[in-house]
């Protein structure tokens, strides 16, 4: 299956100028519920493609109300984080033997496929 089949997208239209924007690109099988309520309040989403379950971490310079505890995130799950800027997205296996992690922009989802491969998504 190519990626354009694995991939979805997102639009919001401008209700002054009547131009749609793309607000998110995902992967197939995300609820659009999460999505849309996440990204009108500003957050990260980070969804895990992976085989394993791991544990997520999201810092919270922008939202000191935020949680940056670890977060267990099974395998093919998805969730987010309120957040209003730039944030450490952060992985480690359950047994804390390996770990890798993105600085990223809110209004972005994060994809995780393995420790070698983290991708940031629009």
């Amino acid at each position: 299956m190519g990626n354009a089949e694995l991939l979805q997208s997102l639009y919001a239209q401008d209700p002054k100028g009547g131009y749609w924007y793309k607000i998110w690109t995902g992967m197939r099988g995300i609820g659009k519920e999460l999505v849309f309520s996440s990204l009108m309040a500003g957050s990260i989403i980070v969804h895990n493609a992976s085989n394993q379950d791991i544990q997520v971490f999201v810092s919270k310079y922008s939202n000191s109300n935020g949680g940056d505890s670890w977060f267990a995130l099974k395998a093919g799950q998805s969730d987010s984080w309120s957040r209003n800027n730039w944030e450490v997205v952060a992985f480690k296996k359950n047994d804390d033997s390996e770990r890798a992690g993105v600085y990223t922009a809110t209004n972005k989802m994060i994809t995780f496929r393995s420790f070698g491969d983290i991708q940031v998504h629009d």
